[in-house]
């Protein structure tokens, strides 16, 4: 059973749930009752990204506190694994700014504490920063959605944004209620 928790305090101590290791080796499906969901603020991963210098941690919440400290996934979205879509989002000048360099057919992998997940890039697109066709939240599917700041020299909020693409080629299917 899977026993780590988070502590989210109020001086910044943090109990992450990943450490690089994988606490189980399961690769077609994993019950859900051994996996220790992450709260806002949580490193649950890392995510490297073929033809870029992305190789950072992944964090539980895309708050501007988690994202100084690596990529975070949107908290309306679903987890790797749970067959829909994992919206994950960095910074332009900082742990995304080479995510440009992705190209179709590049693999984007995501180590997590319960699995290893792996997306083939299918496409990217320049959307405005509130543009709801940017992705399908509710998808079917599993997939994956990255996204910062565009242009990628600018600093601060702009109004587009950078979207990466990912269609899922591997990791193990969570079983919810098992």
């Amino acid at each position: 059973m899977a026993t780590d928790t988070q502590v989210y305090d109020t001086d910044d101590t943090y109990t992450d749930l990943y450490s690089g290791e994988i606490f189980h080796s399961y690769t077609d499906t994993v019950p859900s009752s051994i996996i220790t969901f992450p709260l806002p603020g949580t490193k649950y991963g890392e995510i490297t990204i073929e033809g870029t210098s992305v190789d950072c941690p992944l964090f539980f919440g895309d708050d501007s506190k988690t994202l100084r400290r690596g990529v975070g996934q949107y908290r309306g979205s679903s987890f790797p694994g749970m067959c829909s879509t994992t919206i994950i989002g960095g910074h332009n000048n900082s742990f995304f700014k080479t995510l440009k360099d992705a190209k179709v057919g590049g693999i984007i992998t995501i180590k997590t504490h319960y699995g290893v997940y792996t997306y083939k890039i299918t496409g990217s697109a320049i959307k405005k920063f509130d543009d709801r066709t940017a992705f399908d939240i509710n998808a079917d599917h599993e997939n994956v959605v990255l996204y910062t700041c565009y242009p990628f020299n600018a600093l601060g909020l702009t109004k587009q944004r950078y979207f990466v693409y990912g269609e899922y080629i591997s990791g193990p299917k969570i079983l919810l209620n098992e």
